[in-house]
């Protein structure tokens, strides 16, 4: 993760939000609707692509202990 967090704030890229996962799992959420990720549940993946790929805003991502999360987003 630190390779890529130095490789986005070397390329000018706003970190908007770091989010770690009760299992060790994260997400890096960057400029408007970009991510990158490790070890999280299928269904958030998805849940980001459809954010990326519709250009809505990721504006924060919360995990909680029982494997749950939440995407705050724009519609």
């Amino acid at each position: 993760m630190s390779d890529k967090l130095l490789e986005f704030r070397g390329a000018g890229e706003e970190i908007k939000q770091i989010a770690f996962a009760p299992n060790g799992g994260w997400v890096i959420l960057r400029e408007r609707n970009d991510f990158w990720y490790s070890n999280i549940p299928n269904d958030l993946i998805n849940t980001l692509w459809k954010y990326h790929r519709s250009g809505r805003e990721i504006r924060q991502i919360s995990f909680a202990e029982n494997s749950g999360w939440v995407v705050l987003g724009s519609l």
